[in-house]
């Protein structure tokens, strides 16, 4: 199967990729949902995720974490 296949599933680790080698931030919504942005420095890569039952999901990837923050459902 080719990547980036048509199943669209959204990718679930139980922790972080060693990749993500960077100082990251710890977000947290009114409700108590719980989003992380970690930092790539090889890459020079932001990556946000998603705290779930399995673990954490992948939501998105940019080169700024100001590009990731409009991701995060915050409560109004």
């Amino acid at each position: 199967m080719a990547r980036g296949s048509a199943d669209n599933k959204p990718k679930i680790v139980r922790k972080f990729p060693s990749s993500e080698n960077g100082p990251g931030v710890h977000c947290v919504t009114t409700t108590g949902q719980e989003y992380f942005i970690t930092q790539c420095l090889e890459r020079m890569r932001f990556t946000l995720w998603h705290k779930v039952e399995d673990g954490y999901e992948q939501i998105s990837t940019a080169k700024s974490p100001l590009d990731l923050d409009d991701k995060i459902p915050w409560d109004k």
